[in-house]
């Protein structure tokens, strides 16, 4: 899977009908996927869980497609959220 495709698999795994309080949307992230803008998807659907928590595979992806992007804080960080998704 590609880069693409793993955050649109993250995306449909992000709860539905979320508005962060910047106003990101589903939508926002699929239009910034669509243009190649992977990385602000990226790091809009880091900032969704802030505000909503999303389960484990969810930053499994986003911690692979990070790893793509060798963006290694971003890694860790998603490493530590899917942790966090288990034992909270």
């Amino acid at each position: 899977m590609g880069i693409p495709e793993i955050l649109s698999a993250a995306a449909d795994l992000a709860t539905e009908g979320f508005t962060t309080d910047a106003g990101v949307t589903v939508d926002d992230v699929r239009r910034d996927l669509g243009m190649g803008e992977w990385e602000l998807a990226l790091g809009m659907l880091v900032d969704v869980s802030d505000e909503h928590p999303q389960p484990t595979r969810f930053w499994q992806l986003l911690a692979d497609a990070a790893d793509i992007l060798h963006l290694d804080r971003s890694v860790a960080w998603c490493h530590w959220r899917s942790y966090e998704s288990t034992t909270a």
